[in-house]
């Protein structure tokens, strides 16, 4: 919810809008072929859960009044890898949440998917933190900004 929150005070200072992009997968994808299909949820239960979330969290980012801008929730199935480096091909910066993982004492470590989208995405790629409570009371080590091909330039809209 932080990333969604920086996003979309960002997007609120560049006069733009945020789509904030949820990518699902159906749960039979992880299950090997011999494994029982019993209390699995269908691909539909799943898809409708994933929606719900992404509801879920943009409400309570943007709080009860809604967003101060327009916020456009995206649902796609998919990996999230493929999923976001495909909707940050037209985009002017790409906001990632992270949260500590399991054995990252100093929060150094980045997942699989923070990691691609910085080596792969076509634009600037923000990696917010997930103790990251609002964008103007940010700590400079929790925001990390890829940096390539000159970023950050003088002027880049959202």
């Amino acid at each position: 919810m932080a990333a969604l929150r920086w996003a979309a005070a960002e997007a609120r200072l560049r006069g733009t809008e945020v789509w904030a992009v949820h990518a699902w997968s159906s749960p039979m994808e992880m299950l090997a072929p011999y494994a029982p299909r019993r209390g699995v949820p269908s691909r539909e239960a799943r898809q409708q859960a994933s929606g719900a979330l992404l509801t879920a969290v943009i409400h309570c980012a943007c709080g009860s009044e809604g967003p101060a801008v327009g916020v456009r929730p995206i649902l796609v199935e998919g990996h999230p890898i493929p999923v976001l480096l495909r909707y940050a091909a037209g985009a002017h910066l790409l906001v990632l949440g992270r949260r500590l993982r399991s054995g990252d004492v100093d929060g150094s470590t980045l997942g699989a998917v923070a990691r691609t989208c910085i080596a792969y995405a076509r634009c600037p790629t923000v990696i917010i933190s997930a103790e990251v409570a609002d964008y103007a009371k940010y700590e400079p080590d929790a925001i990390r900004v890829s940096e390539r091909d000159g970023w950050p330039p003088s002027s880049l809209p959202v």
